[in-house]
């Protein structure tokens, strides 16, 4: 099979020239423009974005007047008073991860989605006229859509269009097992894009992911393979969640921003009972502390026997809510929130846990002796469990050395200076494997100050040479590294020996 990031450039040229003839090009053009838009000539880059950067949405409604998905949505554009988009762009094309074929779409408008697609789908068309053996589409299985956040709703959306966008992805992409949506928009075109193509899919799906505004008004039929879903609901308190069928699921993640939790949005069996027979990972986290989760006698212990993994984060509950859910078989846990509320938790005792993953929620520059306090006591209940690991974000080091350094795996640090305070942590943190560095005020001081620290400890024997970290991401605020700091960079490589990833990044 040829892969379309391997076709030579001519030919890549011709798939665009046939894919657009009424937007007039040259084939010099066509090479100027993917020139243009080519990262260090790497085709893969070039191929779909150049769709987006340099045709307007028209241009395809131009020219595909048969096409009866087309003529619906360029009577939206023409007479509905929708104007061409300028901002719509690929933020992925192709994935070859693992040998997945995924298309990944970002549009400033739910309606625009629907002509990507049916660009995309032209494209590869053309490609496999164009190019005898190139990839089919039958060998894609994952679609994701989305939606910019920012972009108001439209005022009119094409039903028809979507239903009938549904059923030509299902005939074009027979094999695809995954679908993900994520948008804010709760417009009837998508719900009914969204509808028909999960309809569609129900009897093959083995995974979907949705991010928006959940709006299903009835149950979906079907879906008896499906293993695995993720969910981040937000924006729609009055909204119908779509409807679950709990029996066949092992992976299910649920993040909330303003909707509250419900266990009607599953189907109950004959006998009326919500349970989640083989149910092993449950994730559920809140963005805002108004609605609790219930998570009491009703939730965790009664509903999910084989559950192995369980992640609670930025969740209220009660000491006795949290010890309903230590009566579960829950083997693997991890919590995320301030170390008092943690605290409450682990509190109600960890007979059960064989690993415990913590991550420490921003620590408040008024709340930091709270902290030591509230964490060293957790670390002192975990001493039994046989794998505990931490992630610390803070805004300070200041008195850091006062905690139990040892349970820390993960740490996140937002500073205002330089970085050799932090790395000098190293040696309080004997099993720290990741650490991410931001600053947001790294001048020139703060490198002579980093050289500095980096040069006193080179030729003599280092507590840094003793660490395990793996991975060091430094991010700095609007600076570019000069040779200096770049010199900085390779000491620090010879410095920790067990370091084998270091990222430089800026935000």
């Amino acid at each position: 099979m040829v892969k379309l990031d391997t076709l030579p450039e001519d030919i890549i040229i011709r798939i665009f020239a046939q894919t657009y003839p009424l937007y007039d090009k040259s084939l010099v053009e066509w090479r100027e423009a993917l020139s243009l838009l080519a990262v260090s000539q790497n085709w893969r880059y070039a191929i779909l974005p150049l769709a987006y950067q340099v045709l307007h949405i028209t241009d395809l409604l131009c020219y595909s007047s048969t096409n009866p998905v087309l003529q619906l949505i360029r009577y939206d554009v023409e007479y509905g008073g929708i104007p061409a988009p300028t901002n719509i762009k690929l933020i992925e094309s192709m994935n070859y991860k693992q040998n997945v074929r995924q298309l990944v779409f970002q549009a400033c408008q739910a309606n625009y989605l629907i002509a990507i697609l049916l660009r995309v789908i032209n494209i590869l068309r053309v490609s496999e006229s164009e190019c005898p053996g190139v990839e089919s589409l039958k060998e894609w299985s994952r679609i994701r859509f989305h939606e910019n956040p920012v972009t108001p709703q439209l005022e009119r959306e094409s039903y028809s269009a979507a239903v009938t966008l549904g059923m030509l992805l299902v005939e074009q992409f027979p094999n695809v097992q995954r679908v993900s949506f994520v948008t804010r928009s709760a417009c009837d075109m998508l719900l009914a894009f969204s509808t028909e193509l999960l309809c569609q899919y129900a009897d093959q799906l083995t995974r979907i992911q949705y991010s928006g505004p959940m709006v299903f008004p009835e149950p979906i039929a079907g879906w008896h393979n499906l293993t695995r879903v993720d969910l981040k609901l937000e924006d729609s308190p009055e909204a119908q969640i779509l409807k679950l069928d709990p029996c066949s699921l092992k992976y299910l993640s649920f993040m909330f921003y303003d909707v509250p939790f419900s266990w009607s949005y599953f189907i109950p069996d004959n006998s009326g009972v919500i349970s989640f027979d083989s149910l092993e990972c449950l994730k559920i986290t809140r963005l805002k502390d108004d609605f609790p989760v219930p998570l009491g006698r009703q939730g965790i212990s009664a509903r999910f026997p084989k559950l192995k993994f369980l992640e609670v984060g930025n969740t209220s509950f009660n000491a006795t809510e949290a010890k309903w859910m230590m009566s579960s078989p829950v083997q693997h846990l991890r919590l995320t929130g301030t170390a008092k509320d943690l605290l409450v938790f682990c509190k109600q005792g960890l007979q059960n846990i064989h690993t415990l993953d913590i991550h420490f929620a921003h620590i408040p520059s008024n709340h930091v002796e709270q902290f030591f306090v509230s964490a060293n006591t957790i670390f002192q209940l975990t001493s039994g469990i046989a794998k505990v690991s931490a992630t610390l974000f803070t805004h300070t080091m200041d008195s850091l050395d006062r905690l139990s350094w040892p349970f820390i795996t993960h740490a996140e640090l937002l500073l205002t200076d330089g970085i050799a305070e932090p790395l000098m942590t190293l040696s309080r943190m004997p099993n720290l494997v990741y650490m991410k560095i931001r600053t947001n005020n790294f001048e020139a001081s703060n490198i002579a100050e980093t050289m500095s620290f980096l040069d006193s400890i080179k030729h003599k024997h280092s507590p840094l040479t003793e660490s395990r970290l793996k991975k060091l991401n430094l991010c700095f605020y609007r600076y570019e590294p000069d040779q200096q700091f770049m010199s900085a960079l390779d000491s620090i490589k010879w410095l920790i020996p067990s370091l084998n990833d270091l990222n430089l990044d800026e935000f």
